[in-house]
C-alpha cells in the first residue's frame, strides 16, 4: 500500500462515480432536494448534477432552514409568521427553478397557499414549459380543524386554463377551491386526477370531467361542498370515492370503468352502477399490494385508509351496488356479472351481511379473486358462534355451490380470522367447493384465542375440491416472526 503523508489529498473515485451520467442523475433524483444539492461537494463528477434531475420534491418542511420549524405548530392566524415562512419558501423554490437545467417530468410542491398564491401560477407555467408529466400541489398550512372555514378564508382558486398542458398526465390537488371547472379548460391530455380535501360543487365536478376529455383515473377523497356525485364519462377506467359525508345521491355511468373503490361513503340514495366492464370492486380505500399503483412520491395519505364505523356504511353501499334494495330484494343489476376481483370488509356475524356476501357470489359469475376483511362490530356471547345459527347452515352447508366458486375462483384471502364457527363454515365451504382454487391465505386476528387458532389449523385437513390448492395460515399482524405454529404456541 502507498503511504500517505499528513495533509495529502488523494482522489479515490468510487464505483458509483463511474456510473453513466443519466443513471447517476436518476439516483440523485430520489433524494430530498436539499440532500441532492449537497451531493455537489462529493466530487467533480457529482458537482451540480442535481440541477438536471427530472424529479423535484419541494416540501416546505424540508426546504425550511430552521430545524425547529414544524408546520403543525404554526399559529394559523398569525399573519406575520405565515408571511415570513411563505415568502421564504417562495424564494427558495424560485432559486431552485432558476438554477435548474433540462426537463422536469415530475414535481411535488407543498406550499403556503395564501402567501404563495401569486407564485403558484408562475410555478405551474414554468413546469409546463419544462414538460411536466406529474404534478402534485398540496397545502401544509392547512389545519384539519379549519376545514369549516368560510370560502373567502379558504385556499385560493386557480385561474382559468392554468392546467392546460400538452405534457401533463397526472395531477394531484389538496386543500384548494374548485368552484368552477375553468382551471381545466383545454386540459385534454390529463389521464389521472386526484382531489383530496378540495371544495367543489356537483357542477364543477361535471365540468372538470368534461374538460378533461381523456381522463382515465379519478380519485376523490374527503372533498366537501358537493351534495351529489354524478359520474358520466365514456373514457373513465378507474374511480375511487373515499370518505364523503352528507351526500344526497351517487350516480355512476361509465361504460369502460374497470376499477371501482368505495370507502366511507355516506349517501341517501345510490343508483345502480352502470359499468358493464367492471373487473375490480373494493370497499377498502386501497388496491391490493401487488396492484397498487406505485407512487413516485412517498405520502402517508396514500397508505391504507381506516375510517371508523365505516363497515356498515360500506356494506350498505355494497348491497345497493350489487342490486339489493334495503329489503334485500334483487333489483336486477348486471354490473357485477363480469367482476373478477372483489375486496370487501364485512361483519360476517350479521346474518343480513352474510346473505349479501352469498348474493354477491351468486351474481359475480366470473369471480377469480376474493378478499374479505372479517370485521366484528359487537362482542358476541360464546354460544353464538360455538353452536351456530340456522341461517349460516343454510348459506354455507345446504346451498348448492355458486358458479363462480365451482368454476372460476382461484385466490381467496381471509383477514381478521378468529377461528370461530361462522368463519370456519365459510372457509370450509370455499375449500370443499372451489374446484379451481389455487391458493387460500388466512390471516388471523391479533385477538385470536388458542382455541380459535387450533380450529383454524383444522382447515388444513378439510376435504378439498381442488387438488392444486395451497392453504397458507398467517399469524396476527402484530406477531413479526411470521411463523403460525410459533405464534400459536404463544396464545392462551
Amino acid at each position: 500500500m502507498t503511504e500517505v503523508e499528513e495533509g495529502e489529498i488523494i482522489d479515490c473515485p468510487s464505483a458509483i462515480d463511474h456510473l453513466p451520467a443519466p443513471l447517476l442523475t436518476s439516483v440523485i433524483a430520489f433524494l430530498p432536494i436539499k440532500e441532492a444539492a449537497r451531493t455537489s461537494i462529493l466530487s467533480h463528477t457529482w458537482r451540480f448534477k442535481w440541477k438536471s434531475i427530472s424529479r423535484l420534491d419541494l416540501d416546505s418542511r424540508s426546504l425550511n432552514m430552521k430545524k425547529s420549524f414544524q408546520i403543525s405548530k404554526l399559529p394559523f392566524r398569525d399573519s406575520r409568521v405565515m408571511k415570513y415562512h411563505g415568502n421564504n419558501m417562495a424564494s427558495i423554490v424560485q432559486q431552485i427553478f432558476s438554477s435548474h437545467r433540462g426537463p422536469i417530468l415530475s414535481c411535488r410542491i407543498s406550499h403556503y397557499l395564501i402567501q404563495c398564491r401569486l407564485n403558484v401560477d408562475r410555478w405551474i407555467n414554468f413546469l409546463n414549459e419544462r414538460g411536466i408529466q406529474k404534478l402534485l400541489l398540496s397545502c401544509h398550512d392547512y389545519i384539519e380543524d379549519e376545514f369549516s372555514l368560510p370560502v373567502d378564508r379558504f385556499p385560493f382558486e386557480f385561474p382559468p386554463g392554468v392546467f392546460r398542458s400538452t405534457s401533463l398526465k397526472f395531477l394531484g390537488l389538496s386543500s384548494c377551491l374548485l368552484l368552477d371547472a375553468s382551471p381545466f379548460l383545454g386540459c385534454n391530455n390529463l389521464e389521472t386526477l386526484k382531489l383530496d380535501r378540495v371544495i367543489l360543487t356537483c357542477e364543477s365536478l361535471i365540468g372538470i370531467i368534461f374538460n378533461c376529455g381523456h381522463l382515465e383515473s379519478l380519485i376523490l377523497r374527503r372533498c366537501r361542498g358537493i351534495n351529489d356525485i354524478m359520474i358520466c364519462d365514456t373514457n373513465l377506467k378507474i374511480l375511487k370515492l373515499i370518505q364523503f359525508d352528507g351526500l344526497n345521491e351517487v350516480n355512476i355511468k361509465a361504460p369502460n370503468l374497470t376499477t371501482l373503490v368505495i370507502n366511507g361513503l355516506r349517501c341517501n340514495y345510490m343508483n345502480a352502477i352502470d359499468a358493464p366492464k367492471l373487473r375490480f370492486f373494493s370497499t377498502c380505500g386501497f388496491l391490493d399490494d401487488k396492484e397498487e399503483e406505485e407512487e413516485e412520491f412517498s405520502n402517508d395519505d396514500d397508505k391504507e385508509i381506516f375510517i371508523p364505523n365505516s363497515v356498515e356504511t360500506n356494506m350498505d353501499l355494497f348491497a345497493r351496488c350489487i342490486g339489493l334494495s334495503r329489503e334485500h330484494r334483487p333489483t336486477g343489476s348486471s354490473t357485477f356479472e363480469n367482476l373478477q376481483k372483489l375486496i370487501i370488509n364485512v361483519d360476517m356475524y350479521n346474518s343480513d351481511r352474510a346473505k349479501e356476501v352469498a348474493f354477491a357470489l351468486r351474481i359475480c359469475l366470473h369471480l377469480q379473486e376474493l378478499d374479505i376483511r372479517m370485521e366484528r362490530q359487537y362482542s358476541l356471547p360464546e354460544p353464538f358462534y360455538s353452536q351456530g345459527y340456522m341461517v349460516y347452515d343454510e348459506l354455507w352447508q345446504k346451498e348448492d355451490s355458486h358458479d363462480c366458486v365451482a368454476f372460476h375462483l382461484k385466490i381467496v384471502r381471509l383477514r381478521g380470522f378468529r377461528g370461530e364457527y361462522i368463519q370456519l363454515e365459510f372457509a370450509r365451504y370455499l375449500i370443499t367447493n372451489a374446484t379451481m382454487l389455487k391458493k387460500m391465505i388466512i390471516w388471523c386476528h391479533d385477538d385470536c384465542s388458542k382455541r380459535g387458532a387450533e380450529a383454524t389449523r383444522g382447515l388444513l385437513s378439510a376435504p378439498r375440491a381442488s387438488l392444486d390448492v395451497h392453504i397458507v395460515l398467517e399469524p396476527g399482524p402484530r406477531y413479526l416472526a411470521g411463523d403460525f405454529e410459533a405464534w400459536e404456541s404463544t396464545l392462551r
